[in-house]
């Protein structure tokens, strides 16, 4: 997340976050904040809806219902540097290695995001290749 985000700054998180703008479907808006934060275009594939709450930095608690997507794209990222400082490729066992070993560098939401997706698609623990 980029150092100027409202919360958060600094912490690595999901490829792209963002809340629905009024009557706009949900995979509508993952679709747009992807597009605005990484600069790639894909068709995303909703695969689970989670609750978390945790306290944030400038006394603020999030209490949301996020839904992970899941999309493929040969597009080099192009983020927005005002949404992402910086971008990285990193395997899901690399990832857990660094979660167990640093967790405040990432934000509270990408934890049970993350889990949950293994959880419900192990095949991404495995290189794959897209079309």
């Amino acid at each position: 997340r980029a150092m100027g985000k409202y919360h958060g700054g600094g912490l690595w998180a999901n490829s792209a976050c963002g809340h629905p703008r009024p009557g706009e479907e949900t995979s509508a808006a993952a679709r747009r904040r992807l597009r605005e934060e990484m600069g790639i275009d894909a068709d995303l594939e909703p695969v689970f809806t989670f609750t978390y709450r945790a306290r944030m930095d400038r006394e603020l608690i999030e209490h949301e219902i996020d839904h992970v997507m899941v999309g493929y794209s040969n597009e080099l990222p192009r983020p927005d540097p005002a949404e992402v400082a910086d971008w990285r490729w990193l395997t899901p066992a690399e990832i857990r290695t660094e979660l167990a070993a640093t967790p405040d560098r990432y934000t509270p939401w990408f934890e049970p995001a993350l889990e949950g997706l293994l959880e419900r698609r192990p095949s991404i623990l495995s290189p794959v290749s897209q079309p």
